[in-house]
């Protein structure tokens, strides 16, 4: 199987676990749960996947070994904590566990943002490397 594929699936299974949890727990689980809190479920929703979607983003940018390894580390991190973090929204809680929803993106953002940091400085200087190849087979 392709690998494009492979890290495609996990990401979208993991957002779609996490939005599935924001869903259900505004609609059913939640202390004054109820179809009036659609909208704020959807809210909820696109914001948990908003991790797995730039996450997905940045593996199509990846050119190396380096930025390739420090994204999957990162990848496991971001779906092992939203794995963690969002089982309680799949049985009844108490109303602050809704914080779980914006607390979650903010613990899995260092992670996205260390890969976009190491994915762009590898991307440049794989760039650099090209053009003075260029140059080099230019002027010999």
């Amino acid at each position: 199987m392709n690998r494009h594929r492979v890290v495609a699936m996990v990401l979208a299974a993991s957002a779609f676990y996490g939005m599935a949890s924001a869903v259900l727990f505004a609609l059913m689980f939640g202390p004054f749960a109820g179809h009036d809190h659609l909208a704020e479920a959807l809210w909820s929703a696109c914001f948990v996947a908003i991790p797995y979607l730039s996450m997905y983003l940045l593996y199509r940018v990846t050119v190396d070994r380096i930025s390739q390894r420090v994204f999957a580390a990162s990848a496991l991190v971001v779906v092992a904590v939203g794995a963690v973090l969002y089982s309680g929204g799949f049985g009844p809680n108490d109303g602050e566990y809704s914080l779980i929803f914006v607390i979650t993106p903010l613990i899995q953002l260092p992670f996205v943002l260390l890969t976009l940091c190491v994915s762009m400085w590898q991307r440049r200087a794989s760039r650099r490397a090209a053009k003075q190849a260029v140059a080099a087979d230019r002027d010999g």
